[in-house]
């Protein structure tokens, strides 16, 4: 009780207002059960019908929202498998890249239904660092469907184009003499046989009266308005080259005196107004695959040339010029080559990637491919080639040979499963960063090409000895081959890791098909040390 007393006294002497308000407080009144008087204040029944109304709207707002969210989803994203694609068809599509105001790029899709599948960014004209900025955003942007070019841009060449010129260096009563150059820019991009062709469209009604290095295709209509008759009427005149070298052209790094060619025209049918004669339309080239798009032809300065022994420079009235650019997009959808690898630390060889060029067509009444072995002596088709995993007129492979203390040996090999092609003037760009330091080859050419960084190598055949890379046949497939000695770099050399292989390979200029890194030829476990021991 004494607690008890102790408690209430330190609870009142800490409230002491309670005590008041214990005498204050009273019982409310009881109200009768018969009553009309609310239980509730007069503020709660006033406002209380206009909470509820806000409560009953606000819940039906959001049901209908939900409702209709539902819908939408429904019908779009799970309606698709793709959740960036959408429920309706398109024709072909294109979108444009500008930088600072100039065309550089242009992306296209082909007919389908809407979405990134499909898409192909092709950019040109680009210095390195433009290009890479652009394939960094538009990668990080654009879903794994989007196919980004290293197609008309190559980083390992990015000043890679054909240029065509015509220098009008005479005029005529009725029209003018142009000398037409085709140059080869391609470090190692050539133009093999049958050569190339060059068309356009022209702007009025011009005719060629007579050419020198070339032949117009087609004659065309020619109306007999004189004696002479032209060489070609033709509104979209297509030019091959007629003598020589056949429309061959070499690339830029391997031979630059072998990389260009020219013909003369003798252009009539204008007036003597030389001033507003037009330039020729719609330039197109083929050398000798269509993947070639050309710019339109501009003005340009006249070009000069040296006569006289190089005493006398000599300058022509006008000139017009164009670049046409490569796109293997445009040429051909699949690759041409693809990568194998091997080494000696590892007897797992790691094969191409299957179907690398494309699959077998399932119909077997089909000729795709033929088995080893079923090869007959009359074959008329020549495309194609021996059946494999990866279904690919060329195969290139890269065997990791030997480990020396200071240095490391490679083979190379070029193996051509086409039954009814020979690769003539070949070459093969291996880009790797053990070409930074001093190597040599013992059975092709060689050469560095002009990157950053400075590791891409360039081979080809050397002259009477293996500058044609022959056909298959029943027994064996054509094949070219050389070691590389590569001297060693001590602080980034390893065996580890896959660096011992390529980053890239190019055949012709085409880039082949690389194996993923995760199945490249490892190295066992612990045994560095025992192979360095060795090989010494």
């Amino acid at each position: 009780m004494v607690i008890a007393q102790k408690k209430l006294g330190y609870v009142n002497f800490l409230h002491p207002w309670r005590k008041k308000e214990s005498k204050r407080s009273r019982s409310p009144p009881a109200i009768p059960a018969n009553s009309k008087v609310s239980p509730f204040p007069p503020e709660f029944i006033s406002h209380h019908p206009h909470r509820c109304l806000k409560c009953c709207g606000c819940s039906a707002a959001l049901l209908l929202i939900l409702a209709v969210t539902t819908l939408i989803l429904m019908l779009t994203i799970f309606h698709v498998k793709h959740p960036t694609a959408a429920s309706f068809k398109f024709h072909e599509a294109a979108t444009e890249v500008y930088y600072d105001g100039a065309l550089v790029g242009e992306g296209r899709a082909a007919p389908g239904k809407a979405g990134h599948e499909g898409w192909m960014f092709c950019f040109k004209n680009l210095r390195h660092h433009i290009l890479t900025s652009y394939v960094l955003f538009i990668s990080n942007s654009l879903s794994p469907e989007v196919s980004l070019v290293a197609d008309c841009y190559d980083p390992l060449d990015p000043n890679g184009n054909i240029t065509v010129s015509f220098d009008i260096f005479k005029y005529t009563l009725d029209g003018y003499v142009a000398r037409v150059t085709i140059q080869n820019y391609y470090q190692y991009r050539h133009v093999e046989k049958p050569g190339w062709k060059l068309g356009w469209a022209w702007a009025k009604d011009e005719v060629i009266w007579a050419i020198s290095g070339a032949i117009a295709t087609k004659q065309g209509d020619c109306k007999p308005s004189t004696n002479v008759k032209p060489h070609c009427c033709s509104s979209h005149p297509m030019i091959m080259e007629g003598c020589c070298n056949g429309g061959r052209l070499a690339a830029w790094a391997i031979n630059p005196h072998m990389s260009y060619s020219s013909f003369d025209i003798t252009v009539g049918n204008l007036d003597q107004n030389r001033t507003a004669y037009r330039r020729p339309l719609n330039l197109t080239i083929t050398a000798p695959t269509r993947g070639y798009t050309c710019g339109t032809l501009q003005d340009a300065p006249p070009s000069i040339s040296f006569v006289a022994g190089g005493m006398r420079e000599e300058q022509v009235f006008r000139t017009w010029r164009s670049e046409c650019t490569y796109s293997s997009y445009i040429a051909s959808r699949t690759p041409i080559c693809c990568v194998s690898l091997s080494t000696f630390y590892n007897p797992d060889i790691t094969s191409c990637p299957s179907c690398s060029c494309g699959c077998r067509v399932a119909d077997r009444s089909s000729y795709s491919c033929i088995s080893e072995g079923a090869i007959s002596s009359n074959i008329q088709d020549a495309e194609i080639v021996r059946c494999t995993d990866h279904m690919c007129p060329l195969r290139v492979h890269w065997h990791i040979k030997n480990n020396y203390v200071t240095h490391w040996r490679v083979k190379l090999t070029v193996s051509n499963y086409h039954y009814g092609r020979n690769y003539s003037d070949w070459n093969v760009v291996v880009q790797h960063p053990g070409f930074r330091g001093p190597f040599t080859t013992s059975e092709f050419n060689n050469t560095m090409l002009s990157t950053v960084p400075e590791d891409a190598a360039l081979f080809w055949g050397k002259v009477l000895y293996n500058t044609e890379l022959l056909q298959g046949n029943e027994y064996e497939v054509g094949s070219v081959s050389t070691d590389i000695l590569l001297q060693k770099n001590a602080d980034a050399f390893t065996l580890r890791n896959g660096w011992g292989f390529p980053r890239r390979i190019y055949f012709n200029g085409e880039s082949c098909r690389m194996p993923l890194p995760d199945v490249f030829p490892m190295l066992p476990n612990g045994s560095l040390s025992r192979v360095l021991c060795l090989l010494k």
